[in-house]
């Protein structure tokens, strides 16, 4: 039986700065997501690839994911409350980063 993969899972991968993982196990869930939950899950995704994006040393990229996905976390909400905790710490993670570019 094929386990579909958490968002917690993805949390815990963004915790540890496995940003490449944490956009891959997530976009899994935002394909089968719809609604909110699909567009703040895209907003996830993006940080995730921005932060990717810095470790590689490429900080424009990062910055142009870091804006797209700011946008799409800040203006949607989901009633799930282990997404929405995800969504906030991403948030306060992009939201200095941002101001540097």
């Amino acid at each position: 039986m094929n386990k579909l993969p958490t968002i917690r899972q993805g949390e815990t991968l963004f915790d540890k700065g496995r940003y490449f993982e944490c956009h891959e196990l997530l976009e899994e869930i935002w394909m089968k997501s719809e609604g909110k939950k699909k567009v703040l899950l895209q907003g996830l995704i993006q940080a995730a690839a921005g932060f990717h994006k810095l470790k590689q040393g490429s900080p424009e990229g990062a910055a142009k994911l870091f804006t797209r996905a700011a946008e799409k976390l800040e203006k949607n909400t989901v009633r799930d409350a282990v997404l929405l905790r995800f969504k906030k710490k991403v948030l306060r993670k992009i939201v200095p980063s941002l101001s540097r570019f």
